[in-house]
Formats: structure tokens, C-alpha cells, sequence
């Protein structure tokens, strides 16, 4: 859920420098998430509570930068299986030759991820971040997730990050924000060039990643949202715009990647609906909801369930006959007890969310203005998903 005082999105690039933005947001620190770059934030308000994305003019060499994100001292959680598994590219290049498969799942059972926050101001998944946020929950994260702004990040920067997942046996899903284009211009081929080097990126890397571009197109938060632009991403353009992408990978031969569609839990703007941007099951691996309850945190929220937060999304999207997760949830001390929430949502997934195959928290708390949304704000809290997530067994891949 948007308000107004999440509307607002303000880039401002000085001297290559990203300022951040929001009236909710602060501003990169001046030490970097990675070391040897250099750092600056881009920051994006709204419900999704999405952190400090940075971005580089760094020329620090990329195989160093993937040494010092994939190296540690610490103790890994072994995950379930190996990620050495690559996939093997089609002969052809023609999109015909790789459409989605009815049965593309990646995961046997049901899967667990984060974005994992961080003590930093503006957080990465760094090594040190996702180890620890493994050893809080006391289990190896099956995705990692991270954001992705097509304005300041392409796949150079993006990479250290994938190759640190995949060293851990873990899939990177991206969160691909087209910040700050609209559908029509992804659809007039401004974006081409980008899209193209990403896609020679992803295909390089060989290993399996997870892409979601214009995700949360049903609010008015972002610029590709109908909410906020109902002419350049009237809906039928957004999903125009999601098979445009889905085409320029598959006229690459790229085969390695599953493309997520993601609906936000309510709608914002008169013309946002749960599901009018559904680019067709032809272009989709994996559907998913964005939801939060915020409690009391703001002035316009109240407590909600888990139910309560994503049940009409859910009955909206599940006639897709896709695999289906929640890829970005958390909930607010604010108002009630986020222990008794993940008791309540791990009580009712399997009866009334059947078709949910997996969950990626977002466990990070905000400053006043946004809300509590990491999963250590209380010990309460950390026992009830670890207790959670044990009834089910380790995901293995397909």
C-alpha cells in the first residue's frame, strides 16, 4: 500500500554522484557496501520498503570486486543442493525455441529468501550480510534478493553480487527497476541498449538467475506505474513492455533465466487492477505478490493479517496456473505482535494460500517515517519464522 507521502521519486546526479531521495529516506554513507567501490544511494519510497541501492564510478577491476563479495572467514550454512548446475543454451535464437515451461519450477518444495538488510545506513547483500541473516534464522537462504535500477546499475555492477550468491548454492533474484522510464519508452527501444548488455551478462553467467522487471506496475509509486503515468503504462503497455524485455533475452538465446510478474497486494490510481498488466503465461515463470502490514506504523494504516494483506491478490492471480511466492512481505511491531503474524501466516498458508511455493522476506527496519520491518526486532519475533520455516524440509532444485 502507497500513500502520498511515498509518491515522489527524485534522482539528482552531481559530479556522479546519486543523492538520495525521498522525504523518508537518508542518504548513502560515505563508506562503501563493497569493498574498493565507491557508493551513492538512489533510494524509491513506497510499500515495497525497499532499501539504499548504490551505484559506482569506480574502476576497480570485477573479478576483485567478486573476490572481496564472495570470500569470508565465516561458516556457511550448506544449502540443500549444489549450484554448479549450469543451463545449456538452445541451438536457436529465435524466441520460439525457449517459451516458458508448464512445469519450470526450480525448487521441489517450498522456498525461503531475503533481502537480508544489513547494519549499514544503506545495506547491501554482502557476504557478511547474508551470513548473518542465514545464522539468525538458522537456515540457508534459498534466494537472495537484491534491487536493481536500469538508470545506475547494469549487469558490471549487478554480477559480484549473482556470483556471490551462486558460490553460497544460492539463486540471486532481481528486482529489474526501469527507474526512470515508462512502458512506452521500453516499448520505443530508449532501453534497447541496456537490455541488451544485461541480457549478455545474465547469458555469460550461465547459472540460473531470477529477473522481475515492473513489478508493483499496479500502484503509483514508481515510473512505470499505471497509478502515476495511466497513459505511457496503461496496463496493456506494461505487459507490452514485459514481453518486449522477455523477447530481446530470448532473441540472445538466453536461457537462464525465470521471469517473475509481480502484482502489489492492493491497487493505487483509478486504473491499476491486480492483474491487467499479466504479460501471458507464455512470458512467466513464476508469479508473486508484494504485501506488508503496517500496522500503526503510519497514520493511515492499521494491524491486518497476513490474510488479510494478500488474500484478493491471491484470488486474482492464482487462475494464472503459475507457480506463485510472496516476494517481498514483512510486518510492524506497531499495533500488534509480529511473532503472533508469522505464527498466524505459517498456520494458514497451507489452507487458504495452497498455490504459495515460497516466501522472500523483507527484513529490514526503516527509519520512523516508513516502519519496522526486520525480522530481529524482537526475539519473539526471530523464534516464530525460525519455528515456521523448520516444519518444512530443505529445498532441493529440480
Amino acid at each position: 500500500m502507497k500513500h502520498s507521502f511515498f509518491k515522489s521519486l527524485v534522482a539528482a546526479c552531481v559530479c556522479g554522484l546519486v543523492i538520495g531521495c525521498g522525504s523518508d529516506k537518508p542518504s548513502a554513507p560515505s563508506d562503501s557496501p563493497i569493498p574498493g567501490e565507491s557508493s551513492s544511494s538512489f533510494e524509491l519510497p513506497g510499500s515495497s520498503a525497499i532499501a539504499g541501492l548504490s551505484s559506482s564510478t569506480t574502476e576497480t577491476p570485477l573479478s576483485s570486486m567478486a573476490q572481496d563479495l564472495t570470500s569470508s572467514s565465516s561458516q556457511l550454512i550448506n544449502p540443500a543442493s549444489s549450484s554448479s548446475q549450469l543451463i545449456n543454451p538452445v541451438s536457436s535464437s529465435s524466441e520460439q525455441q525457449n517459451p516458458i515451461s508448464q512445469n519450470s519450477e526450480t525448487f521441489d518444495s517450498m522456498f525461503f529468501g531475503a533481502w537480508v538488510g544489513g547494519p549499514e545506513e544503506v545495506p547491501q547483500p554482502t557476504v557478511a550480510n547474508v551470513e548473518a541473516f542465514e545464522k539468525l534464522q538458522g537456515r540457508h537462504l534459498d534466494i537472495i534478493h537484491h534491487f536493481v535500477l536500469w538508470q545506475y546499475n547494469d549487469w558490471a555492477w549487478t554480477q559480484p553480487y549473482a556470483e556471490m550468491a551462486r558460490s553460497r548454492g544460492s539463486i540471486m533474484m532481481i528486482t529489474w527497476m526501469p527507474q526512470p522510464y515508462t512502458a512506452q519508452d521500453i516499448l520505443d527501444g530508449i532501453t534497447d541498449d541496456y537490455l541488451d548488455d544485461f541480457a549478455d551478462g545474465v547469458k555469460n553467467f550461465q547459472d540460473e538467475i531470477w529477473l522481475r522487471p515492473l513489478h508493483e506496475s499496479n500502484g503509483d509509486w514508481y515510473t512505470w506505474s499505471t497509478g502515476k503515468d495511466p497513459v505511457n503504462n496503461a496496463e496493456d503497455k506494461v505487459a507490452a513492455a514485459f514481453r518486449y524485455i522477455v523477447k530481446r533475452f530470448r532473441a540472445k538465446n538466453v536461457t537462464n533465466v525465470k521471469w517473475v510478474w509481480t502484482t502489489n497486494a492492493s491497487n493505487s490510481g483509478a486504473k491499476s487492477t491486480l492483474k491487467g498488466s499479466y504479460p501471458g503465461n507464455d512470458y512467466v515463470d513464476y508469479t508473486s505478490i508484494d504485501g506488508y502490514n503496517w500496522g500503526t506504523a503510519q497514520s493511515w494504516s492499521s494491524w491486518q493479517s497476513f490474510s488479510q494483506v494478500f488474500k484478493a491478490a491471491y484470488r486474482a492471480i492464482e487462475g494464472f496456473n503459475k507457480p506463485m511466492f510472496i516476494a517481498e512481505f514483512s510486518c510492524t511491531e506497531h499495533g500488534g505482535s509480529k511473532a503472533e503474524w508469522f505464527k498466524n501466516m505459517f498456520e494458514v498458508l497451507p489452507t487458504e494460500f495452497p498455490k504459495i511455493k515460497g516466501l522472500v522476506i523483507f527484513s529490514q527496519s526503516k527509519n520512523t517515517e516508513e516502519a519496522d520491518w526486520g525480522l530481529d526486532t524482537s526475539n519473539e519475533s526471530i523464534n516464530a519464522w525460525k519455528e515456521g520455516i523448520a516444519a518444512f524440509p530443505a529445498a532441493k532444485r529440480n
